[in-house]
């Protein structure tokens, strides 16, 4: 039999006994139904939403006694004692999934015709916790928003928002709205500086040199048999409108700089290792950089033939100012989130590209073979024709002329049009996703977690060996670090492995190849101008490219997750040692934590695994403090149990 419980009172609220105070209503067995069910105390309950019954038993919806649902005192307030059932006038579409989600133990999602919104306004109703609409919002693409609170207001908070946060006070505002206009400023003075009328005036020795036809480029100078005499230090060529404006900009963007990092609350080294910090940064010293050389140089003339190259870099990072439009535009913050989003879609795109622009190099070389190689006098020099013509570009620097030459440029744009083509609609379908989450984030109180900033200015952070480890529950990769070290540790202490670093030496072995590789090639175009340079600057870059294609083949089949190798020396000495590898994986908005042991015999050779996939929440408390005791014993059942099969055989 079910049992569907009445109210005993006719309004269905809550009466009110002699006393005055509130009584929960009883339950009389008013609707009763026989049932084939062998369970004994089993009640089922009908739920009428919208016009579509629902039954399920009682037990399952008091598995969540904190929602509307499996709270008896809440759901009374919808029970029809006409018909016998609770009845909500709700989204019938959504209500499948949040029955589901009683039923499966916590597992919720959304339906795909139903939209995100009613879908999100549904669950408040039925009042499911918010941990569970965080981590479903989480899965739909959405992302935790910080937002700091600090425990004791004083002026270097108060500092630290005004430069931080534009949105946090009519000062913040004000700060913005002027570092906006400094920020336009210096772009734009970077930029007309390098018209001709401009540019002639930071050295006239440069420029009598060109009227003379004694210097032709900043790096390559056409050697003369009389030196040219400059009667003025080249100090002074600097002292123009351009300069002054630069030099308050840049004064401005050592302030702004300097105060957030006098002010900021938390370890300087949290502060040194923002990318945002390094990019204003990279704003500042440049223009200090290219002044101080400047005006210890006797002549510019000279100057500008040896340290072309270096003053003309620290030029090109000054246009690195324009990132510091992110934190104020919020297009460009969509932007970058929309580019995170699509980064496999996009490395797809590169790796067609690239396979693409190599084919295509390399037939349209060999084709224009009878045409005595005019323009593709190499397949590296092919490459330019492949890019711009995969692009529909086409300068018309390099055009094929042979006829198989021609069949291959028409070949090569048709597939440059299907190439580019693939990554477009995720891009845009990603873009409207951020877009929208973007708009909708404020509304959604879930995704705000509170962060307290201390009323001091530093924290000093107390490192003890012993003490617990706690991890941050949102970050998977934090997750993961915390249980691979924890395992690392286990191995070491309680069965005295000694760990071993060959698999980690192959990996740095490659990536110092491949600096290598790069630092060559920037010594030897310091040595050799470019175009002398050409050669092994195509080699040294190729060998980069290649080095790092092996570099990620050997984290993918050869290291494969693997955080620790581990030896057991024989206790005689005289055979091979064993080895134990560890590997773990953690997938992005997923819960579960897979870790697998294999074992190899050092005289035998035979290898052995077992894993366990689990989910993290068995080793993390709610403070999200590792539960080391129960991890450990994971870890030694998963190696006992390899032991004692060793020892069998």
């Amino acid at each position: 039999m079910y049992f569907v419980r009445a109210y005993d009172h006719e309004d269905h609220r809550y009466r009110t006994d002699y006393r005055g105070q509130t009584v929960v209503p009883s339950f009389t067995l008013e609707c009763q139904e026989d049932h084939s069910c062998y369970l004994e105390g089993c009640q089922r309950v009908v739920i009428n939403v919208s016009g579509e019954v629902f039954e399920t038993q009682l037990k399952t919806l008091n598995r969540y006694p904190n929602t509307l649902l499996g709270n008896e005192a809440k759901r009374l307030a919808y029970w029809d004692r006409a018909r016998c059932h609770f009845f909500f006038d709700r989204h019938r579409l959504s209500f499948p999934a949040i029955l589901n989600f009683y039923q499966t133990g916590g597992k919720l999602r959304k339906p795909h015709e139903v939209p995100e919104e009613i879908f999100y306004d549904e669950l408040k109703f039925f009042e499911i916790d918010e941990s569970v609409i965080r981590d479903f919002l989480l899965t739909e693409g959405y992302t935790m928003q910080t937002v700091r609170t600090v425990a004791q207001t004083n002026w270097r908070t108060r500092l630290y928002s005004a430069f931080e946060y534009p949105d946090s006070s009519l000062l913040a505002r004000t700060v913005a709205m002027f570092n906006v206009a400094v920020i336009a400023l210096s772009i734009a003075l970077f930029c007309l500086e390098t018209l001709p009328a401009k540019s002639s005036q930071r050295c006239p020795t440069l420029v009598s040199a060109k009227q003379q036809g004694q210097y032709q480029t900043l790096v390559a100078p056409v050697p003369t048999t009389t030196p040219i005499q400059s009667s003025q230090p080249s100090k002074t060529y600097g002292f123009n409108w351009f300069f002054i404006l630069e030099m308050l900009c840049v004064l401005w963007f050592s302030f702004e700089f300097a105060m957030r990092l006098l002010t900021y609350p938390f370890p300087r080294k949290a502060f040194m290792l923002s990318l945002a910090n390094w990019l204003d940064l990279a704003s500042i010293l440049p223009f200090i950089g290219s002044t101080i050389i400047l005006n210890f140089t006797v002549d510019c003339y000279d100057q500008c033939q040896k340290g072309s190259i270096f003053l003309n870099l620290l030029r090109f990072l000054r246009v690195f100012r324009i990132f510091k439009f992110y934190k104020y535009v919020t297009g460009m913050q969509i932007l970058a989130r929309t580019l995170r989003m699509s980064f496999r879609e996009m490395t797809m795109f590169i790796l067609f590209l690239t396979i693409c622009i190599v084919l295509f190099a390399t037939a349209i070389y060999f084709a224009e073979t009878g045409n005595d190689r005019l323009q593709f006098n190499s397949i590296p020099d092919s490459f330019w024709w492949a890019i711009i013509s995969m692009c529909t570009v086409g300068y018309g620097d390099y055009v094929p002329r042979s006829l198989p030459g021609k069949l291959v440029g028409s070949i090569c744009v048709v597939a440059g049009v299907m190439t580019i083509a693939l990554p477009v609609p995720v891009i845009v379908t990603n873009f409207n996703i951020v877009y929208r989450q973007t708009l909708q984030k404020r509304f959604r109180p879930e995704l705000t977690r509170e962060k307290q900033i201390p009323p001091n200015q530093s924290i000093v952070i107390m490192s003890q060996e012993n003490a617990p480890i706690k991890i941050d529950k949102w970050d998977g990769n934090a997750l993961k670090n915390a249980l691979d070290d924890a395992a690392k540790k286990i191995m070491n202490e309680s069965y005295g492995l000694v760990e071993s670093f060959k698999l980690i030496d192959g990996r740095l072995a490659l990536c110092s190849i491949a600096v290598s590789c790069s630092l060559f090639a920037l010594l030897w175009d310091f040595l050799y101008p470019f175009p002398a340079s050409k050669t092994v600057l195509i080699i040294c870059v190729a060998c980069y490219f290649i080095l790092t294609g092996v570099i990620s083949v050997y984290l993918l089949y050869f290291e494969g997750g693997v955080f620790y190798v581990g030896l057991e020396k024989d206790k005689t000495g005289i055979d091979p040692d064993d080895k134990w590898t560890l590997q773990s994986s953690l997938k992005k908005y997923d819960d579960q934590y897979c870790l697998k042991i294999t074992y190899t015999g050092g005289v035998s050779k035979q290898t052995r695994s077992v894993e366990r996939v689990c989910s993290v929440t068995e080793f993390f408390d709610e403070e999200g403090t590792l539960c080391y005791d129960l991890y450990e014993a994971t870890v030694k059942g998963l190696k006992d149990s390899l032991s004692a099969d060793k020892k069998a055989k």
